[in-house]
């Protein structure tokens, strides 16, 4: 058989500079690749069975909601969720609504059933790029290894012409729905996102995207109707749940023999992102991709979890030191993980059975004071990881900054002549001129 050529550029050398309408209009040549009986035997022929589009309308199914997809044979697997695949159950909230209905808006991802049943997604790589690197690494280590970590490991790497196609277990969206019961369902959550992003920088990765919408559960059901299903519930209390971070497309590796701390890119890089910390609103020439990932997870803990420091107020320092605007004091992954680990360690087992229930209203991690409700002895211990407050210059640079226009030129100006300044006072320049 021929290889699978890609009919578009992808990565897509405009990223999502598009209007929504042209967004739209770019998925849909995605999902007329994928839907081509070229395509679909293509994969049939290396023992992958393509979901198939379906309408909402159960009346009319010659139209498909194009990012809409479902398996097309019943499944022949048990859902006991052996690692590395998913539990997954036919919870659904519409009786129309077909059995595991996947949902994929970008058309760079399809769902498949292998030869054995097993339900799976095949990610779009281009060949030539950091991400495939990155898939190719994880599918060298032993899948011992990457469950410990809480890496969603690669099944298969289908290579073609300019691109490969990478298969691996399908996990489910929507990792904090239903929402978690109890600190000990929170303890769980943080400990499996801390450990594999050790894992991915221990091995010179920087994710840079960093969100829930990048993080899996190992349980699936239809798609939409994945937030109201009262089994998450039940694996969670049975300690069954495992969580991973996904998605490598802007993801960099950074070069044999760098240190982490002083690999850096260009600051405009961050806004390829739509989560982060304001490590770059200042005007900033640059940012260390690693200490942005730690902030970034630190920070979407912090809006969604910050309001339970009182209950488990190991949570305070932690997200204090993942997000300090000081990035030289800024937890590091392993820091992190190490600290998180040690005090639950010290915690009482029966405590982090307590319920937790989410409040109506979510605060930037910039504004809630987090340290309010922890008892004063802790507080001491714990001063030296306290986050210094936003200055007022800060502010004012930010205000300078904010909508990338002249005010940020004229400050990333001020920047780059103060670093040329400081370059040639350095010691060793000095001698040279």
């Amino acid at each position: 058989m021929k290889p699978l050529v890609v009919p578009f550029a992808y990565p897509d050398p405009n990223g999502n500079a598009y209007s929504c309408e042209e967004l739209e209009e770019r998925a849909l040549r995605r999902y007329c690749f994928w839907d081509a009986p070229t395509t679909v035997e293509w994969f049939q022929a290396r023992g992958y069975t393509l979901y198939k589009r379906f309408s909402l309308d159960p009346k009319d199914q010659t139209s498909p909601d194009p990012s809409w997809t479902a398996p097309r044979i019943e499944s022949r697997c048990e859902s006991n969720g052996q690692y590395p695949y998913a539990f997954y159950d036919n919870f659904k909230m519409e009786e129309d609504e077909p059995d595991l209905a996947a949902v994929e808006e970008s058309g760079s991802v399809v769902f498949a059933q292998d030869q054995q049943g097993h339900q799976v997604a095949i990610k779009l790589v281009p060949n030539d790029s950091d991400e495939i690197r990155i898939y190719r690494l994880i599918y060298a280590q032993d899948i011992e290894t990457l469950k410990e970590r809480c890496i969603l490991p690669v099944l298969n790497i289908l290579s073609s012409t300019t691109h490969s196609f990478v298969v691996m277990p399908r996990w489910g969206a929507y990792p904090i729905d239903p929402a978690l019961a109890s600190l000990s369902e929170l303890v769980e959550f943080i400990h499996c996102l801390l450990k594999g992003l050790v894992f991915l920088h221990k091995n010179n990765i920087a994710h840079r995207d960093i969100s829930f919408r990048n993080i899996v559960m190992n349980h699936f059901s239809s798609q939409p109707s994945m937030y109201a299903n009262e089994a998450r519930r039940k694996l969670r209390g049975d300690k069954l749940a495992s969580y991973a971070i996904i998605d490598y497309n802007i993801s960099v590796i950074a070069p044999e023999g760098v240190e982490r701390s002083k690999f850096l890119l260009p600051a405009e890089l961050s806004r390829d992102s739509a989560n982060g910390v304001p490590d770059t609103e200042q005007g900033e020439l640059d940012y260390d991709p690693f200490a942005w990932d730690v902030g970034t997870l630190g920070a979407i803990l912090s809006t969604q979890y910050q309001y339970f420091c009182g209950d488990l107020p190991l949570l305070a320092p932690l997200l204090d030191s993942m997000t300090t605007r000081d990035v030289s004091r800024r937890f590091t992954a392993a820091q992190a993980l190490e600290f998180f680990e040690t005090e639950v360690s010290l915690l009482d087992k029966d405590a982090l059975l307590t319920p937790i229930r989410m409040p109506n209203y979510r605060k930037h991690h910039e504004v809630y004071d987090r340290w309010k409700d922890i008892p004063e002895p802790l507080a001491i211990k714990w001063r030296d990881y306290r986050c210094a407050k936003i200055t007022r210059w800060t502010y004012f640079l930010r205000w300078m900054c904010v909508g990338n226009g002249r005010g940020e030129k004229l400050v990333m100006t001020i920047r780059r002549a103060a670093r040329l300044v400081f370059w040639l006072l350095e010691p060793d320049r000095q001698r040279l001129l």
